[in-house]
């Protein structure tokens, strides 16, 4: 679901030893597991994911575990499985993967929040009951629309019926939290059908909503169709207009908004998404994941086959793609609506990440206020600059952000800078003011 931030910094070479040394994750800290299995590949995507069909779940499974034995925090305070497809994977193996986890990290005891994305065509009851019983406590609904004519525009594998179905099987199976996706300035979706649309959705009760205007990634399927008959981005004024009924629409549904495309009932916010959007460390586990630590920031192989060579300690030779995934590839939201690693002997034991490059000051200051403005409560601009401890008079944000105020873009309220109604459209591109050319 979201954009990591990018600094203006090349990603350097890794060796075995450099990973081997790089200092554990705290107790703590979020975590973040991907599941790239899905039943159809949708054309808007650009995460990482394969077909899972004839895939060996299983494997997939004690790899992930081998991942966090190396890598895993003990104690993590938020856990997060994402897609990919967490539910394409059989109850059994979702259990599996659930106790597992819980036997090398504790996470629940300790994480408030363990969220997991679910598809309306594989959430079946049996699946709901094995990640609320493994500790999951939010369920993420990848509904997008309850419109079938949207879903088949969409490549989605489920239909209308499918997807109240699942919202009511995710409800019956008691977590804390039920919510979900949609999706708006789809080509072709009116106004009025995308308020009706978002009505009904919004009167199931969901204790969340996010809700993204359609992007058109470079790399999919849907963009090479750009421009063909149908396929056509929505114009700008309509896609504001969704916008603003998406709020209005929410805060009657009692919603908040707490992200610019994020809504919740008061201690339903996800603060596992809040941790990234905040520039905080994480550790992903599993193909294409992304961890942050301080300065430092890697990535696994983009590659299923790759990362579980690496895993099982056979040397494995990155291609030229994959070698160039640190241009492409450090994401951290993230659908995602897209988390740690461990120190003593497992730590030595682990392999080298497809990417890695460190940050200076300069640019992780400018990275946390891009992802930081993002937030309804915008940034405290002194608290950004000591937490990469940057001298004031090397602060290059401080003179962005008045160009912003005078602009109308930004606005202070008490200490903190936020976006206002203007600059909330414009949120993406005002953010990246604040990055290092």
């Amino acid at each position: 679901m979201n954009e990591s931030a990018r600094s203006n910094e090349k990603p350097c070479a890794s060796s075995t030893e450099s990973w081997a040394r790089s200092s554990p994750a705290a107790p703590g800290t979020p975590l973040y597991l991907h599941i790239p299995f899905c039943q159809t590949l949708c054309p808007y995507c650009d995460f990482y994911s394969v077909l899972g069909a004839g895939r060996d779940s299983a494997a997939l499974v004690e790899a992930l575990l081998e991942d966090a034995r190396r890598h895993a925090p003990r104690a993590p305070r938020s856990v997060y499985l994402g897609g990919g497809t967490p539910t394409f994977l059989p109850p059994a193996d979702l259990a599996r993967l659930l106790d597992g986890l819980q036997e090398l990290t504790g996470f629940r005891s300790s994480a408030a929040e363990v969220s997991a994305e679910c598809n309306p065509e594989s959430l079946t009851p049996e699946t709901a009951r094995a990640l609320v019983a493994g500790g999951v406590t939010r369920l993420s609904l990848g509904l997008q629309s309850l419109r079938d004519d949207i879903l088949a525009f969409l490549g989605r594998p489920h239909n209308r019926a499918q997807a109240l179905a699942a919202y009511a099987v995710a409800r019956a199976a008691g977590p804390r939290s039920v919510g979900f996706d949609l999706i708006f300035a789809v080509p072709g979706l009116s106004q009025e059908a995308w308020a009706a649309d978002l009505a009904e959705a919004l009167a199931l009760g969901p204790d969340h909503l996010s809700a993204y205007a359609l992007t058109w990634e470079e790399g999919t399927a849907l963009n090479a169709r750009r421009g063909s008959p149908g396929h056509y981005p929505a114009p700008d004024d309509v896609e504001l207009e969704q916008l603003w009924a998406t709020r209005s629409l929410a805060a009657c549904a009692g919603l908040a908004p707490y992200e610019v495309s994020n809504f919740a009932r008061s201690g339903h916010e996800c603060s596992h998404n809040i941790n990234y959007w905040m520039n905080g460390d994480y550790i992903g586990l599993g193909p294409s994941a992304v961890s942050h630590l301080g300065a430092r920031r890697w990535g696994q192989p983009r590659d299923l086959a790759t990362w579980r060579t690496q895993l099982a300690g056979a040397p494995a030779q990155l291609s030229a793609t994959q070698a160039a995934e640190a241009t492409e590839a450090r994401r951290v939201l993230g659908h995602s609506e897209s988390a740690a690693a461990p120190g003593g002997a497992a730590a030595a034991e682990a392999p080298a990440p497809a990417w890695e490059e460190r940050l200076a000051p300069g640019a992780r200051l400018g990275e946390s206020w891009w992802l930081g403005l993002r937030l309804t409560r915008g940034v405290d601009p002194g608290a950004l600059r000591r937490s990469v401890g940057l001298p004031a008079a090397e602060d290059h944000c401080l003179p962005i952000a008045r160009r912003l105020v005078a602009d109308g873009l930004l606005e202070q309220r008490s200490s903190r800078l936020c976006l206002t109604d203007r600059g909330l459209p414009l949120a993406d591109a005002v953010g990246r003011e604040f990055l290092a050319p």
